[in-house]
This record gives structure tokens, sequence and C-alpha cells, in this order.
């Protein structure tokens, strides 16, 4: 283990060794320094704000988000001056994306081309537990330090594996015809899930979200349902319900009052939403 301090910045390196990666723990502001990943790589910002910019996107990690990037690739990443950012990077060595590894200590083999992850943005939410167990795993290194780093890079693998399944799932809906299509259209439709959870409490604008993921509204609308399994606005709806549910039980507010918290204007008409879909009133829950 390493320490190096520069001014207020403070880098914590772990190194397991040269094919089994490394882990950083860092405290940062003002920073800004062009790298290259060596390994498959964990970009993961417990507070503050990170910006990376890779191949002409910029990518913010803040607030419990992880970015995943494979290995040797070439970034830049920069930090506010007045704001600490706190984060973890996990740079995951060739040791464990073994098949022969993996064959022996998990009973499996599996492909090391971890292209669907590739920019992917892991957000710590409830509505996601394989990114909420993975981002936990993380966030073991804060805890824990360097005791018992070998097991916690295979349970990070294993959740990666685990997401990696998931998203090529997903995907095997989508009509286009190459891999690289593909990969672009998962990210937009992963980016336009997330942008949907952050409108929870407003209406949602079809126009604005289609400019938002760079996609028009005709083809977000059909790459949506054909990925996610639902349409835009059925996946906002859903979103939103829950959360009313939730208000009405945890916040004993009225009907009125939670829909106006979720940007209804009309609780009467937000009233038949929820009794649409949950199948009795709001009045039921409502205190």
């Amino acid at each position: 283990m390493s320490s190096v301090f520069t001014g207020n910045n403070k880098l914590t390196t772990w190194l397991l060794d040269q094919e089994k990666g490394k882990v950083d723990c860092s405290s940062v502001n003002g920073i800004s320094l062009a790298s290259r990943t060596r390994f498959l790589s964990l970009k993961y910002c417990y507070s503050g704000e990170e910006k990376y910019h890779i191949l002409n996107k910029t990518f913010s990690v803040k607030n419990r988000t992880c970015l995943v990037l494979p290995e040797n690739e070439p970034f830049d990443v920069q930090t506010l001056r007045n704001q600490v950012s706190v984060g973890i990077c996990v740079d995951i060595g060739i040791h464990y994306l073994n098949p022969d590894f993996y064959e022996d200590e998990l009973n499996r083999s599996y492909s090391t081309d971890f292209d669907w992850c590739y920019g992917m943005m892991l957000k710590e939410d409830g509505a996601a537990p394989l990114n909420k167990r993975l981002i936990h795993a993380i966030e073991g290194f804060f805890s824990n330090g360097k005791n018992g780093l070998d097991q916690r890079m295979i349970e990070i693998v294993g959740y990666l594996m685990l997401l990696q399944q998931e998203l090529s799932n997903k995907s095997s809906h989508l009509r286009s015809k190459t891999k690289a299509a593909k990969q672009i259209q998962v990210l937009k439709l992963e980016k336009a899930k997330d942008y949907i959870q952050s409108s929870v409490h407003e209406s949602l604008h079809l126009e604005t979200l289609s400019k938002e993921v760079g996609l028009s509204m005709f083809h977000l609308q059909r790459l949506f349902k054909d990925y996610h399994g639902v349409t835009p606005q059925q996946f906002h709806e859903a979103l939103r319900m829950q959360r009313a549910q939730q208000y009405l039980v945890t916040l004993g507010a009225s009907v009125k009052e939670v829909a106006l918290l979720l940007g209804y204007i009309d609780p009467k008409y937000f009233s038949r939403r929820f009794k649409l879909f949950f199948g009795y009133p709001p009045s039921v829950l409502a205190r």
C-alpha cells in the first residue's frame, strides 16, 4: 500500500500484483490529467463529481455512480477546484478475467468481453438491485481497506458478469444488425432510463427525452419498449405510482399533497391513475 499527498489531494493505492490489478482510493479537488486504463476499470465517485472525457463524449460521475471502462482506454479526467471529490478506481487484472480461473473458482467459464458495459453509468438505485450490490461491494474498500482485497475483486467481477449477461439479454431484442450499433443503442436507452428516473416528480415530455438521448421520438418509443419491455411513458408512470405509494405510507401525506409532490396538477386525475395501477384508490393509504 502507498499513499501520495499533493497539496490537499490524497491518493492511497493497494497493489495486488501485476496480473491482479490495483485499487486507488482518492480525495482530490481541482485536478486535470490524461491517463489510460491498463485493465478493465471501474471509476466510482462516492461524493463530489468527476468528469471523464472519452472518445469525444463526457461522462459525469457523481453521487454514488460508477463508470465502467474497458482495458487500454485513453481518457481525461477533471474535478472541480472548489469541491472535494472522494472516489475509488478499481483496475481488475487479467487474473480475474481468465476463463480458466473461473472454471476453477466458480465452476463456470465466460467471455472476457465486457463491451456491453462500456461507458455504462451504474447508479446506486433501489430499482436496480444488481447495480446496488455492485456499488456496495466497491464501497467495501472504504470500510475494509486492504483486508479481503482478493475476495472483493472476485465478488465485483461476479456482479459485472451478471450485469453483462443482463444487458446482453435485453439488447438481444434490439433490431440493429451490428454489435457496435447495439452498443450505442444500449447506452442511449440506459441514459433514457436514468433521465426518466430523475424526472419522477414531474411530467415526462417525450420530445425533451428524445433530444437528451439523441434518438427520434419514433425510434425512442420503439427501442425503449424492445429493450425495457415497456414504453417510456409506462416506465415513468410506474415509477411515479411506486413513489406515490411510498409517500402515502411513510410521510402520512394527503392524496392532494402527494399528487402535487409528483407533479400532478389535478389530484382527481392522479387518484384515477393510482387506482388503475394498483387496483385501489390512494385514499386507502392516506391518513
